[in-house]
């Protein structure tokens, strides 16, 4: 695990503070960060004073496929329970926090296509235009996977 850069001292006392607060890695981030991307998430965690929430809270730094930049704050107690009950690290229980939605729905997939549970597959109607005798549905791109519609 990293926090911010593969050398953090290079980055001075304020980043060393964050990174290694009282000995414990309460800083993550999803992949190494460009230095146009270093640059503003320094400037954006200055902005929203850090230290506060890292009293009780983990913070996890996103960078997506566009390169867009998300600040996501998890609290203590949630982090260690997902980590504790996954046998996992506190960044990877914070992966999971994150994605347990998209990780459910691949799971009932699963079960789905294997008969299990009694899963079912529902398409989401997105929008429905209905004319003097034609009605046009739009459909959702990915279906739902469920025991029920509720």
């Amino acid at each position: 695990m990293f926090c911010f850069h593969k050398n953090p001292q290079n980055l001075g006392g304020f980043f060393n503070y964050i990174c290694y607060m009282e000995g414990r890695n309460k800083v993550f981030i999803n992949k190494e960060p460009t230095d146009d991307h270093l640059e503003y998430i320094k400037d954006l965690l200055e902005d929203v004073d850090i230290k506060k929430y890292l009293i009780d809270s983990f913070v996890y730094v996103y960078i997506n496929k566009l390169g867009a930049v998300d600040v996501l704050v998890f609290k203590d107690e949630i982090v260690y329970i997902a980590s504790k009950e996954l046998n996992v690290s506190n960044k990877m229980a914070i992966e999971y926090i994150i994605r347990k939605d998209e990780i459910s729905q691949k799971y009932k997939e699963m079960c789905y296509w294997l008969g299990i549970d009694n899963i079912k597959k529902f398409t989401i109607v997105v929008s429905e235009n209905i004319r003097l005798k034609n009605t046009t549905k739009q459909y959702a791109k990915d279906p739902v996977y469920s025991k029920s519609y509720i």
